[in-house]
């Protein structure tokens, strides 16, 4: 999506859609589990929409965008067992999403608290004032962008029709087998209509962030590192990288989540290397400390653990090639120890 300037016009056509989706409260009906697919009316994609309020505690709608969107949700709402299994973070700032909450005042940002003002708005009361946000992986949530405010306003509109339907048990879920997906059609006269589908209640297949195991490209520079590390040390080298828990600013004013990786000895705990890195695939860096590791010690280790399988993804091929036994392990402790060291001090 683009960084196109939001015009006060589009600002205002997304509060009033807000507002008018909020005097409906649709959550009072649609459990959060219970949410639909839509097609994008500017962009053709298909995103996922889900209405927030019936546990009685978040209210608002979040719409789920991007080649991920289907199946992050699938682990978001029946519990992660694919790739991010245990790894918390990572998940976290994988979503991809335009939402909008209603507050309490006082958890606003300064910058809802000004665009209110700015479009004239007053509110009073918790869970009274709208809080419109983007989510883009590995960064601090911002206001959205106007591709992402048309898409919202849209979402918000089809979840308020949702609700009309469901209040005449028209858009339930068949038998929890299969998921309300609604597409636009131009109805000749520059307008829009729309149209029902129905996919599977679960799409197949699993949430895949990094693809498949990552193939180093530099050949010659693995030829090199293991030409020097010809002797077997007897210990076992942890590995993982992942976001660090603090963001720093980015090129564009936006907050950015660097990538931690860190490599311990398994044996005595010492921390072998550490590095922050801006870029979110930072495969490529994390294979290279792998080398420089390597080529310092003069020898292989007996193995190497890896704490999360997008890690064990990245090393694997390059281990292969360099004779290096891998093994995925959750609970690396040495690694474990190191990540809290260092990150209680940032």
């Amino acid at each position: 999506m683009t960084m196109e300037t939001v015009s006060r016009a589009d600002w205002q056509q997304l509060f009033e859609t807000a507002l008018a989706f909020k005097e409906r409260a649709p959550w009072i009906d649609i459990p959060d589990a219970h949410y639909f697919a839509m097609t994008d009316p500017a962009g053709g994609e298909t995103v996922y929409c889900v209405v927030l309020g019936n546990g009685g505690i978040d209210y608002g709608l979040n719409v789920y965008y991007g080649p991920n969107a289907a199946h992050y949700l699938q682990e978001l709402t029946g519990g992660t067992s694919g790739p991010l299994a245990g790894d918390d973070r990572e998940f976290d700032l994988s979503t991809q999403a335009v939402t909008v909450s209603f507050e309490d005042r006082q958890q606003l940002e300064k910058e809802d608290y000004e665009l209110i003002r700015s479009l004239g708005y007053k509110f009073r009361g918790a869970n009274e004032w709208p809080a419109f946000r983007s989510y883009v992986p590995g960064q601090h949530s911002w206001l959205p962008n106007r591709e992402q405010v048309l898409l919202l306003a849209a979402g918000l509109e089809q979840a308020s029709g949702v609700w009309e339907r469901h209040r005449a048990q028209e858009g339930a879920p068949k038998g929890q087998e299969q998921r309300l997906h609604l597409v636009p059609h131009p109805d000749g006269n520059g307008g829009i209509v729309w149209s029902e589908e129905w996919q599977p209640w679960r799409l197949p297949g699993k949430l895949q962030l990094d693809g498949p195991p990552y193939e180093y490209p530099g050949e010659f520079r693995l030829k090199q590192a293991a030409a020097k590390a010809k002797a077997k040390l007897d210990e076992v080298w942890e590995a993982d990288y992942g976001y660090a828990p603090v963001p720093v600013a980015g090129a564009d004013g936006r907050a950015i989540y660097p990538r931690l990786l860190l490599w311990a000895n398994g044996d005595n705990g010492m921390i072998l290397g550490v590095k922050l890195a801006e870029p979110a695939d930072c495969r490529a860096l994390f294979v290279e400390q792998l080398l420089d590791l390597l080529e310092a010690a003069g020898g292989k280790p007996a193995h190497i653990d890896v704490a999360s399988r997008k890690a064990y993804q990245a090393l694997k091929p390059s281990a292969d090639k360099l004779g290096i036994a891998i093994r995925l392990n959750l609970q690396a402790a040495a690694l474990l120890h190191a990540r809290e060291a260092i990150e209680s001090g940032m």
